[in-house]
């Protein structure tokens, strides 16, 4: 439903006054109405990345349409940025962890995370065991994740 209906319904329950319970539905037309201005502007909250205070909003109108879902969903966007960030500190255990319960949830982006870190430890070994064009191509294929970069070059030093 739209704003426009729940003010249709707003004024047609404040035209029968005292008829019934007419007061009541007017109020839940004029929570609706509410709750649609909250929802929609957690919406473009969340399209911008501002999740935690998408989150907040989604959580004020839980029993709105789909609220309660999306505050689940902003919440799991949360704990993917703190999975990301312990991969930039090199904290890979904290990140699985966080990332492995994502993916159970179905978080789209956690199991791809989760192959970068694995294909980033076995690099490190290949390194320490001194294949170094084994590691270097897997360092290389990961880009800028974590010290890859930095890793590849030193890979690369070694082989020349």
């Amino acid at each position: 439903m739209d704003e426009r209906r729940y003010r249709d319904a707003q004024t047609t329950f404040a035209a029968l006054g005292d008829y019934a319970d007419a007061a009541s539905w007017k109020d839940k037309a004029d929570y609706c109405i509410q709750a649609e201005v909250t929802y929609n502007e957690a919406k473009t909250l969340m399209s911008v990345g501002a999740y935690d205070t998408a989150m907040q909003s989604f959580q004020k109108i839980r029993d709105f349409w789909d609220a309660n879902d999306q505050a689940e969903l902003c919440q799991q966007h949360l704990f993917y940025e703190d999975a990301n960030n312990s991969i930039a500190l090199g904290k890979m255990d904290a990140a699985r962890k966080v990332l492995e319960s994502l993916k159970l949830k179905g978080f789209e982006g956690a199991e791809a995370r989760i192959a970068d870190i694995d294909s980033y430890e076995s690099a490190v070994v290949l390194q320490a065991g001194k294949d170094f064009p084994g590691a270097k191509e897997k360092f290389d294929a990961l880009g800028s994740f974590y010290d890859a970069e930095k890793r590849a070059k030193e890979c690369g030093d070694e082989i020349t």
